[in-house]
């Protein structure tokens, strides 16, 4: 299996040490491109073979438009997230 990198978007900085600590290599919009323009950023990650993880639908539109790898942290993730971890919790 090939290193994945991973472009966090401003809003999920939260993430960031997260996703490090389970082994991804992770670049950070916040500390490596603050105040970048959602195309810019879409483009950065289509150069560099990112996958682009973001909340904004559209920076998410212009990921899909330039073919970039990318995952949208909506409400329905969020929602799937959550009830995992509720049958978790039900379960024991």
């Amino acid at each position: 299996m090939s290193v994945m990198e991973v472009l966090v978007d401003e809003q999920l900085e939260g993430m960031v040490p997260l996703l490090r600590s389970a082994g991804y290599t992770v670049i950070s919009v916040k500390r490596d491109y603050p105040g970048e323009e959602d195309e810019k950023l879409v483009l950065i990650a289509k150069e560099k073979g990112y996958v682009f993880v973001t909340e904004d639908i559209r920076a998410a539109d212009a990921a899909k438009f330039h073919d970039v790898k990318y995952i949208q942290i909506d409400l329905a993730l969020k929602t799937k997230a959550v009830k995992n971890e509720l049958d978790k919790i039900i379960c024991h």
